[in-house]
């Protein structure tokens, strides 16, 4: 049985320098929160702030983080997914490096191989990002 906070190293597809959670906090059947803490010199770090497509993808690793971790808390393999559609994109601000973002993602359905999920990133408890994913990930 793993614990919590846990690194999302082996659960998840994305390998470095792609990484963008660093640590799963808690993990239930609807809801799954993350850490990260944005580098200096991540591929997504434009003029010292972490651009928008960076703050969407850390909410598909942290649905992929969660997806992962049930997995191997069930002896099965990490699954692999694949975003299908995104939609009600909202950008309010982008996080600085060094900043650490608290991502929730939060699955509202799954629809045959479809979870539909809404995710939220906060910096300080403020939010500064959300979207709703349609993700692709059989069974």
């Amino acid at each position: 049985m793993m614990t919590l906070p846990h690194t999302t190293n082996g659960l998840i597809p994305q390998k470095h320098p792609f990484v963008l959670v660093d640590q799963i906090i808690s993990v239930s059947d609807k809801i799954t929160i993350c850490h990260f803490t944005v580098p200096e010199n991540h591929p997504l770090v434009d003029n010292g702030k972490l651009s928008e497509g960076g703050l969407v993808e850390n909410i598909a690793q942290t649905a992929a983080a969660g997806n992962g971790y049930q997995a191997k808390e069930l002896g099965m393999e990490v699954p692999i997914g694949f975003i299908a559609g995104i939609k009600k994109v909202k950008i309010i601000r982008l996080p600085d490096v060094l900043s650490i973002l608290k991502t929730i993602v939060t699955q509202e359905n799954r629809v045959m191989d479809y979870n539909l999920i809404k995710g939220e990133v906060f910096l300080n408890d403020e939010l500064i990002a959300s979207c709703n994913m349609k993700i692709y990930c059989p069974s």
